[in-house]
């Protein structure tokens, strides 16, 4: 493992990382400082991560086996994780997402002090669930449960979760057992429509699935399964309550739970054209948009600093 550095940030990134991790983008965005650390739990084939110019981060190399468990294997290695951070954000390693959209959501945890969270899909994202794309009217929803892609978790309800994690067969019952430990609480989870990520990969489309397609069971199957196994309830993904862009609270959130069209047909011509990624696309866009906005901060300090200058000399 990489040496620690010594940190007084309080929230904490750990991705399962590959060799075609895309998250060297978080660390792209504004000048504005990261209110985050980063740990890199790697399982790829290069013997160590990608270095960033001019930032740092941690890493571990924890094997390949499947999200949850090589997290665990993660955690264990170093569980100071759970005592230095009060949030910790777990995402997977095929999201494209800015430094500004993390210091967001981790602000907005804080603010609303949630048990857990997950930064909204883009309307561009692959995506499982209608209920987790973008809805740009708004700051948050309130829901009953959260998606594994992206989510930021209180590190106490983390730790409550490691059994969970080491356990085989997981992968889709982590946000019913997230929802079982915070059931009483309708405003301790939340979807950020104020921060956002891109999910450019095919949903179940990872190696890391092949062993659940030998054995022949759909997810259906191994869900029910392993949450009858373990005592894990089942629940159902609702909007309870929302904020708007303004803070205010939305009197009739079912109003704004619709499903959106765009993303829906766009979801069905690449599942017709048998498209499982888009991150090549999307990282030309990433980069054009970061390029753009770097450019245009010169200008206006530029700009700035030129009105002084003449403040001064008058």
């Amino acid at each position: 493992m990489a040496e620690l550095s010594r940190t007084k940030r309080k929230n904490l990134i750990v991705v399962r990382a590959g060799d075609n991790s895309l998250h060297t983008t978080f660390f792209a965005g504004s000048q504005s400082p990261r209110t985050w650390d980063l740990h890199v739990s790697y399982f790829g084939s290069a013997g160590a991560p990608p270095p960033v110019d001019g930032e740092d981060f941690t890493w571990s190399a924890d094997g390949g086996e499947s999200k949850f468990r090589g997290l665990f294997t993660c955690f264990q290695k170093t569980p100071s994780f759970l005592q230095d951070y009060d949030y910790i954000a777990i995402p997977d390693d095929d999201l494209i997402c800015t430094k500004d959209d993390w210091n967001t959501a981790f602000a907005l945890a804080r603010e609303y002090k949630v048990a857990a969270c997950q930064l909204s899909l883009n309307t561009r994202s692959f995506y499982s669930h209608s209920i987790t794309l973008r809805r740009k009217s708004l700051r948050l929803r309130w829901v009953t449960m959260v998606e594994p892609i992206a989510p930021i978790i209180r590190a106490d309800i983390l730790q409550s979760l490691m059994p969970i994690f080491a356990l085989p067969n997981n992968m889709w019952a982590i946000d019913d057992a997230i929802s079982d430990l915070v059931v009483d609480d309708r405003s301790s989870l939340a979807i950020l429509d104020a921060a956002s990520v891109v999910h450019t990969r095919e949903v179940m489309s990872s190696a890391l699935y092949s062993p659940l397609w030998e054995d022949g069971k759909t997810p259906a199957q191994v869900q029910a399964e392993f949450m009858q196994r373990h005592g894990i309830k089942r629940h159902k993904r609702v909007v309870v309550g929302a904020v708007d862009a303004h803070g205010q609270t939305v009197a009739d959130p079912q109003s704004i739970s619709k499903k959106l069209y765009f993303p829906r047909l766009l979801q069905r011509f690449r599942r017709l054209r048998g498209t499982v990624t888009i991150a090549r696309r999307e990282l030309v866009i990433f980069r054009g948009v970061n390029a753009l906005r770097n450019c245009r901060a010169k200008v206006l300090s530029l700009r700035q600093r030129n009105a002084r200058v003449g403040i001064v000399k008058q």
